[in-house]
């Protein structure tokens, strides 16, 4: 294989990942226009996967080398720390409505998403400096990703107005 396929290869199978980021900041900006909404996504992406799933996957690893089932707690790790996090930040996002449970969900699948990940990249050790610039890179894409999407509408929309005024004759 070719250096630079190699090289593309993680943005080919990161690709899924990144249309349904792209797909969320869509419906983000179908739902709830509000930039506060796609910031409370955005930074939610980059703490589940920098910091909190990360940290589940410590969770879960020391908890299966103590010889205990982690197959089905592996939930519990993603999901418990994210939900208390979500719980601490609540204060500050009860003035929007629906802000709290956005924060919730977005950051509960990217704690799930950073756990597989810091998991996958610890068993990949052959490439390991490839994967530790793709766990720097991936939070940024994906909050990219999001904001593309939700960008997209925003530009579709004044596209449209600008044909519809131009067709106009105005």
């Amino acid at each position: 294989m070719e250096e630079g396929s190699r090289a593309k290869a993680p943005l080919r199978q990161a690709l899924p990942l990144l249309a349904s980021w792209f797909a969320g900041g869509l419906v983000l900006a179908i739902c709830g226009p509000q930039p506060s909404y796609l910031a409370t996504g955005v930074v939610a992406t980059v703490m589940g996967l920098s910091i909190l799933g990360p940290a589940a996957a410590c969770l879960s690893r020391t908890w299966a080398r103590q010889g205990r089932p982690g197959a089905a707690w592996r939930w519990g790790f993603c999901l418990a720390p994210a939900l208390v996090v979500t719980g601490l930040a609540a204060p500050a996002l009860r003035p929007v409505p629906g802000l709290p449970a956005l924060a919730a969900l977005v950051l509960m699948a990217a704690t799930v998403v950073g756990h597989d990940a810091a998991l996958a990249a610890r068993r990949c050790r052959a490439q390991a400096r490839l994967r530790r610039g793709w766990a720097a890179l991936l939070p940024g894409l994906l909050s990219l990703a999001a904001i593309g999407g939700y960008a997209c509408l925003g530009c579709a929309i004044g596209v449209f107005r600008l044909l519809a005024s131009l067709r106009g004759g105005s």
